[in-house]
């Protein structure tokens, strides 16, 4: 263990810029729940715990063993400032980042969510911890949709990230087959049989599923809703818990 220094905080809060998180290849965790997740699981590596006294004296110790020389016991106040959130907190985790390649998922006999420019990390993160319910295998992500290792996408996971495999790479990677895009002229959804190897194309929040997507699948789907609603859409997290809900048996 060791006091957090000066340098280290300000290591710390390049890493809520993405230029930096890409340069140093880490990412931030913060929340006590999120905190307990990644530090259980150990599925990416610890680069530093940053905590105070406090933490440090109530933290679970099976989850800190073996990471005593990881430790940088700070103030409130400077640990606060590690973190992104208002909230503050009294620890902040940094960790290596890690990602699947895209063959990897699609080997798996499992759906998989294709991010098509989804840009709200709060969406991205809430569809990855939809995907670790529902069991499936990953989610691939378009070079425009909000990255993985955004805080607020880190956030909104609440700990998913350590139960499903994450990939970046584009449509022409998918097996064309397999695609499945969602577009309000698609077929019903209540009329489709969803195959176990399904990818599940999801599209932008403003603009849906880009045109190319739309060229290539050979399944269009569509969520019915009442025809005498006011809302124009459904937020995509929202539709991707909706379609995910249809790979559970007799459902």
């Amino acid at each position: 263990m060791q006091p957090l220094s000066k340098n280290k905080l300000k290591y710390v809060r390049s890493l809520h810029l993405s230029k930096y998180r890409q340069k140093y290849n880490n990412f931030l965790v913060e929340g006590h729940k999120s905190v307990h997740e990644f530090l259980k699981w150990r599925k990416y590596e610890v680069e530093a715990i940053l905590a105070t006294e406090q933490w440090l004296d109530m933290a679970d110790k099976v989850l800190i063993k073996g990471l005593d020389d990881k430790i940088h016991i700070g103030s409130n106040q400077d640990v606060a400032q590690c973190g992104m959130f208002s909230s503050g907190g009294d620890v902040v985790v940094i960790l290596a980042q890690k990602r699947a390649k895209v063959s990897e998922i699609l080997d798996v006999n499992k759906p998989v969510f294709f991010l098509d420019d989804v840009q709200d990390p709060g969406n991205v993160g809430t569809i990855i911890r939809i995907a670790d319910w529902f069991g499936f295998a990953g989610v691939i992500r378009s070079e425009a949709s909000a990255d993985f290792f955004n805080p607020k996408v880190v956030q909104a996971s609440m700990g998913s990230m350590n139960n499903v495999l994450l990939a970046n790479g584009g449509i022409e990677d998918l097996q064309h087959d397999r695609m499945v895009v969602l577009d309000m002229n698609g077929s019903n959804l209540n009329e489709w049989k969803p195959k176990m190897d399904a990818v599940i194309v999801l599209g932008n929040e403003g603009n849906g599923v880009s045109e190319a997507a739309m060229l290539i699948a050979k399944t269009c789907i569509a969520v019915p809703g009442n025809q005498q609603r006011v809302a124009e859409s459904l937020n995509v997290a929202i539709t991707a818990g909706i379609i995910a809900s249809k790979f559970i048996p007799d459902n």
